[in-house]
């Protein structure tokens, strides 16, 4: 499967970057942060960050939901092999 290219300017590289950013951001707060539920709150915005994040990089492969499915599982059997 070739990789797309993408180039800054382009709205879906655009999307990604600042995506990602965002996510690196909330990431670095929540390894400072101490309170519970400030705590949550950011956990529950990367959640949503990488959600988006898995979203647009279906969509730049054209992956259909039983694809993203299959991705899913497998990495799900990835991470219990892992722990």
């Amino acid at each position: 499967m070739p990789l797309p290219r993408r180039a800054p300017g382009n709205p879906q590289h655009d999307r990604m970057v600042d995506l990602v950013q965002r996510r690196e951001e909330a990431e670095i707060k929540l390894r400072s942060t101490f309170v519970g539920d400030e705590q949550e709150q950011l956990t529950a915005h990367c959640a949503d960050l990488d959600a988006q994040i898995e979203a647009l990089v279906a969509e730049l492969f054209d992956l259909t939901a039983d694809e993203v499915a299959i991705l899913a599982a497998q990495l799900a059997k990835l991470a219990e092999g892992a722990s």
